[in-house]
């Protein structure tokens, strides 16, 4: 997710490099490297503002037409952009549901929790405040440095040359961008990608200080405290470099709001097949942190979907829709286990609430016609289920229901099935590997083999599976000694209670 800040970032110091220049090649070389950052993310309006004043300043002695002139470039890049976006994502800007007041509240507590940041580069968190879950302490911390920060600018602005009124918007606006003054939809106060650019800012602000000489205090000061952050730097890249690592991780260090911990561990623990596993992180969520909190249930009910426990998934699925009504995602997942039960009356009713929320999900629209033509192959006369052929058109007529562990059944029967051909077979694991458990992805896997089988890339995807099986099983039993408690009224399926009985 940090991609996108870093590119962002690269473009906009290169657009600054040019910035100012005499030359109208470096004008537009100023102009089209701001463009790119902008469609890597947004955060580079900051760098589209300071260029502007960068040629502003450039051109003083200029008469104000020829200024003007100056700015073409800068000024077209920005019209591209706003054109293309409103173009791919519309002209507004989504809202995350605050109010005025929450958002200056918010707006202070990430100020002040930037700021910590910025001198403990220590304790590096995944989940780094909660909205609506205001902090008090990182609020007065906040109200304090924006204030000194005011008295400082006052103190200190005649003495910024250009260059230092350059990096001073840079910051100054890129700061302003991540203090959800400006909406941005996620529900966490800060992140330490979204600091990218404004620490830029900084850099170049006390760039001065690298023309003093090296036994400067403020310069052995700054290179201690940039040496002190080697170690946490090279443990947390470790852990980003390892989605398990990473999750677990955060899953330990997130006492207090932990869904979003136990909701992307779950995903790990879902992706290599360990359905059980997953749904008991999922439903060991607090509801402290309500989105993820919400999308944890819905996860832990698709879970239960795909393993056949239709009943338990329609008591999650249902309550998590009368707590989220306005969500099309929970309204489609719960029309796709009406689907399952063929219920498709009813599917209909929440694929249709699903569209008038999200008119143009494409998920939608394929589950509408997987409806229609389900209804027409209703009456269809049963597959012969003594072949493999037989078993196979049972499979894929429960596939088309979203019937995950019939056609799992399925397959198994028709993998070890005599007069199974080969390219079936290759099929069956394909499958399988989306949806199988462990132990049904090795009977698969095996009997593929057994007829010959030799595709390289099936056999290293199998191996390293089961490389990330047997990492996620060892795992399991210091995870579920760090999980405190399930939150109540959540359902307790029995496999949850000894996950490797079902997986």
């Amino acid at each position: 997710s940090g991609r996108t800040d870093v590119l962002a970032a690269f473009f906009v110091l290169l657009a600054l490099f040019w910035a100012g220049r005499r030359s109208a090649l470096a004008r537009w070389g100023a102009a089209i490297s701001v463009l790119f950052g902008l469609f890597a993310k947004e955060v580079a309006a900051a760098g589209l503002v300071a260029v502007f004043v960068a040629e502003w300043l450039a051109a003083r002695e200029l008469p104000r037409a020829q200024r003007l002139l100056r700015l073409l470039p800068a000024t077209l890049a920005a019209v591209c952009y706003t054109a293309l976006r409103a173009w791919a994502m519309g002209a507004g800007i989504h809202e995350n549901g605050l109010t005025p007041r929450e958002r200056l509240v918010s707006a202070l507590e990430a100020s002040g929790r930037y700021v910590w940041m910025l001198f403990d580069g220590w304790q590096p968190t995944a989940q780094i405040g909660y909205l609506g879950d205001p902090s008090p302490r990182f609020i007065l911390l906040g109200a304090f440095a924006l204030g000194g920060a005011l008295l400082l600018l006052l103190h200190f602005w005649r003495r910024f040359d250009d260059f230092g009124l350059m990096a001073l918007t840079l910051f100054g606006v890129s700061f302003a961008l991540v203090l959800h003054l400006v909406p941005i939809t996620i529900n966490v106060v800060a992140a330490d990608r979204f600091m990218y650019l404004p620490v830029a800012g900084v850099v170049l602000l006390l760039a001065p200080l690298a023309l003093r000489p090296l036994g400067h205090p403020a310069f052995i000061g700054a290179a201690l405290l940039c040496l002190s952050y080697a170690p946490a730097t090279f443990a947390r890249a470790r852990a980003w470099s390892d989605e398990v690592e990473f999750w677990t991780t955060a899953f330990r260090e997130q006492r207090d709001h932990n869904a979003m911990s136990r909701l992307e561990l779950g995903n790990v623990y879902g992706r290599a097949g360990m359905h059980a596993h997953a749904v008991a992180l999922y439903l060991d969520g607090d509801s402290g942190d309500f989105v993820n909190y919400l999308l944890a249930a819905h996860n832990a009910g698709m879970r239960l979907l795909t393993t056949g426990r239709y009943r338990e998934a329609r008591v999650i699925l249902e309550d998590i829709v009368r707590k989220g009504p306005q969500i099309p995602k929970f309204q489609y997942a719960l029309a796709a286990l009406d689907v399952t039960e063929e219920r498709f009356e009813d599917a209909e009713k929440h694929l249709k609430i699903a569209e008038t929320l999200y008119p143009d999900s494409i998920s939608t629209r394929n589950l509408r016609r997987a409806i229609a033509d389900l209804k027409t192959a209703k009456n269809d006369p049963p597959p012969d289920l003594g072949s493999a052929k037989g078993l196979l058109e049972d499979a894929t007529k429960n596939a088309r229901l979203g019937r995950m562990k019939e056609t799992l059944d399925r397959l198994l029967q028709a993998s070890q099935a005599p007069d199974i051909e080969l390219g079936e077979l290759r099929e069956a694991l394909l499958y399988a590997f989306d949806w199988a458990t462990p132990r049904q992805l090795s009977v698969i896997f095996e009997r593929y083999r057994q007829r010959g089988g030799d595709s390289p890339t099936l056999i290293e995807n199998y191996r390293l599976r089961m490389e990330r099986v047997q990492r996620l099983r060892a795992l399991w039993p210091t995870l579920a000694a760090d999980a405190r408690r399930r939150p109540t009224g959540a359902p307790a399926p029995s496999a949850i209670a000894d996950p490797a009985k079902a997986d």
